[in-house]
Formats: C-alpha cells, structure tokens, sequence
C-alpha cells in the first residue's frame, strides 16, 4: 500500500469519524445551543474532509472545479464555526440573533458564490499521482486565504482572553479547546494557505494538514461529554 493510499484511508475514515459526531450531538441537543454549534463545527469539517480526499484523485473539470471549490467553501464555514462556539462558550458574550448569526456568516455567502459562479479566487488547478490538487489562484485568492487566517487567529487570541475570565471546569475546558484549535488548525493553515504561496516547490501531500482536524472535533467533543 502506497503512502498516498494510507493517506486517503485515514482522511476518509476521519471524515466519516467527524459526520457520525455531528449526526450524533445535532440528535442530542435538546435546544442547546452550544451542542448544535459543535454539530456543525462537525459536520462542515468533516464535509471538508471527505471532499479534500476526493479532489486528490480528480482531475480539473468543471466538475473537479466545483468539488475544489466546495472544500474551500466548507473550509470557511468550519472556521467561522469555531469563532461563533469560542464566542458562546461556557456562556455567550453577546446575544446571539438572526441578524448577529447572519453578519457572521454573510462573508460566507460572498466568497462562496465567488467560488462557485467565478474564477477570482481559484483559477484552476492541477493534480498528479501523488498529490492532492495544485491551486492556481485567482485575483482574490490572497484575500480568501488572509480572511480565513484572520477568522482562526481571531478565534486563538479570543479563546486565551476569554481564559482570564473564567475559572474551574469552564477554565480547563477553554485551555483544552485552545489546545485542540492549535493543534488540530495550524497543519491545514500551513499546508494549505502558507506553504503555496512561500514554498510552492516543495511537494508535500495536503492531506497531512488535513488529517489533524480530528483533534479540534475530538478536543470539542470531549469538553461537551465531560459537561
């Protein structure tokens, strides 16, 4: 078995490892909000998942474009995720309505039909045997890749300010949370976003960065099971 294969394996049963957590905490969230939050911080990753491994084998196409386009969608969904369960958890910092709920995710909606109806931010992309597909970006492709880097520094900085505040379980599950963002965010930033544009000769397969993800799902789903 190749490496490439080992990789696709394990990406995949990540994956489907993320979507059983999130069918489980949005069927157990009796009107909590922070289970429904997790539900979706699992689901939108482990939907990135699953579609960074299917790109690794599909070459550009329209099809292969939209699939491309999806894992950067879901990827932006998944951050902005992690900042709203930061900005609830234990307790919410501001009340959170439709309109708060609609301002956070309405950059969303914008670089998604970017993504999706032009070639700003993804021109194209190229695959090969052994690597995921190649980005070739578009005219706004740095700026997707700064927003999204923004939106997870964002929510690090505000996870350790938020410590200072709290004490006891709460405390602890906030350094365990912060933990788990690091550990599990800083690969797929690195490999996805840092190294294409700083060292885009060096051949390392993103799936690597994109594997560790189950660390930030297992690090909220142990917080919200020791509750």
């Amino acid at each position: 078995m190749d490496t490439k294969t080992i990789l696709l394996t394990l990406t995949y049963l990540v994956g489907a490892g993320e979507l059983i957590l999130a069918i489980y905490f949005w069927a157990t969230h009796s009107k909590s909000e922070i289970r429904k939050v997790i539900a979706l911080l699992a689901f939108s990753t482990g939907i990135w998942v699953v579609l960074s491994a299917a790109t690794s084998y599909i070459s550009y196409s329209s099809f292969g474009y939209l699939l491309m386009a999806l894992v950067y969608i879901f990827g932006l969904i998944l951050i902005t995720t992690l900042l709203y369960l930061i900005l609830i958890m234990p307790f919410p910092l501001l009340k959170f309505d439709k309109i708060h709920k609609l301002l956070m995710y309405f950059p969303v909606l914008i670089f998604g039909f970017m993504l999706i109806y032009s070639k700003t931010i993804i021109e194209s992309f190229t695959g090969s045997a052994t690597l995921v597909g190649k980005i070739i970006g578009g005219p706004l492709y740095g700026l997707y890749n700064f927003y999204l880097v923004l939106i997870f520094l964002t929510s690090v900085v505000l996870a350790f300010a938020r410590i200072k505040k709290l004490d006891g379980i709460h405390k602890r599950n906030m350094v365990i949370l912060i933990w788990s963002v690091i550990l599990g965010g800083t690969p797929a930033i690195i490999l996805y976003l840092i190294f294409p544009i700083v060292a885009p000769s060096i051949n390392i397969n993103d799936l690597i960065g994109v594997i560790p993800s189950f660390i930030w799902v297992g690090g909220v789903t142990y917080i919200a099971l020791k509750k």
